[in-house]
């Protein structure tokens, strides 16, 4: 990245407000008065200065007008080594994705992005982009495609599917993860696909990076709900080879009621535990953290009679019986024993949508 230059100090040197009248030697003129030779010829030295600083004003002006154009170019040179670093992210992505990172690798990334760079154009084409005539997809296009193709399959999955309870609940139990808040501390969060793509709760952003089998992965911040406390996130993996949802379901709106059993994972000093509880109430609104700089309104989210730990944010809460996503944790309540609530399934479900939503708007104006 250059530095842009900064005009302000040349602007500095500018003078305004010149009077070319010898100070002290002004003359009345009245009849029969006259000005000596010798005050004309100072005067005549003062306005040649008077001329050239004028002259030197003009020359800084222009030279600061081509600092700001160079600025103006060096931000654009900025904004275009973003983009591409920005590509390069995604490309190095879909080459971990199919772990075909390494050097002598490159003939079978080579056939990665064949294979997945067919699979992308039908499904942009699905979309109504015109890409019948493009011989090859650049790489980051083909990873954003698959990656927005993994994504609505999940939204589809959780609409569509009917849950195999034991392998919901397996699915959960090994993908919950620990997520590190730039703020400090820990929370908790659940992959939801082989790609990367993550929940957590809002609160713990900004975040740092992801532990999942104790390795350590970078992430990035995605779409998120403020008022639902839900923020999605990613980081560039596959679990088993695999880039598609995984076999998580959440739970409609019509299973999230009172009395129904839950079990609740959280990660707390990077020990892995689970409590279980009932659901106390669906619908809620409460003020959060009243008093403190942090204080917001909490809408719409469920509570439990589940005993909570600090880390448990964004930890996924599933139903005892079906093993469909209930929601994530957001907070506990002292005045009921520690017991926790948080955000529901159905809410998580339309921020992904959302996304899914944002996504393809995107893809739209860069296919063209």
């Amino acid at each position: 990245m250059r530095q842009a230059i900064n005009p302000m100090p040349a602007l500095l040197l500018l003078i305004g407000g010149l009077n070319c009248v010898p100070q002290g030697r002004y003359v009345p003129l009245g009849v029969g008065d006259l000005i000596s030779s010798e005050d004309l010829r100072v005067c005549e030295a003062i306005a040649e200065e008077c001329g050239k600083l004028t002259e030197k004003c003009e020359t800084l002006k222009g030279k600061c007008q081509d600092i700001e154009r160079i600025n103006e170019a060096l931000s654009l040179q900025n904004s275009e080594l973003q983009e591409r670093n920005t590509a390069l992210e995604r490309q190095a992505g879909a080459m971990i994705a199919e772990g075909l990172y390494a050097p002598e690798r490159a003939r079978g990334y080579e056939r990665a992005l064949e294979k997945y760079g067919q699979m992308a154009k039908l499904y942009l084409q699905s979309l109504g982009m015109d890409v019948s005539s493009v011989e090859r997809l650049p790489a980051n296009i083909v990873t954003e495609t698959i990656d927005l193709l993994t994504l609505n399959a999940f939204i589809g999955q959780s609409r569509q599917v009917t849950p195999k309870p034991e392998k919901a609940k397996q699915a959960i139990k090994e993908n919950f993860i620990e997520v590190k808040s730039s703020k400090g501390g820990f929370c908790t969060g659940l992959l939801l696909t082989g790609s990367g793509i993550f929940v957590t709760a809002n609160h713990c952003a900004p975040l740092e990076y992801i532990i999942h089998n104790r390795e350590r992965y970078s992430v990035r911040g995605l779409s998120f709900n403020k008022d639902q406390d839900i923020l999605l996130g990613q980081t560039y993996f596959t679990l088993h080879g695999d880039v598609g949802p995984l076999p998580i379901i959440l739970a409609p709106a019509a299973k999230i009621r009172r009395g129904a059993k839950v079990i609740v994972y959280g990660i707390v000093g990077g020990e892995r535990f689970f409590q279980g509880g009932r659901i106390t109430e669906t619908h809620f609104s409460s003020v959060m953290n009243p008093g403190q700089d942090n204080q917001f309104v909490l809408y719409d989210a469920f509570r439990t009679d589940a005993l909570s730990k600090g880390g448990f944010s964004g930890g996924p809460v599933y139903l005892e019986e079906s093993g469909e996503l209930v929601g994530i944790t957001l907070f506990s309540e002292a005045t009921t024993h520690n017991s926790l609530g948080g955000a529901r399934a159905d809410n998580i479900l339309s921020l992904l949508e959302f996304e899914r939503d944002h996504r393809i708007k995107e893809l739209k104006q860069r296919v063209k």
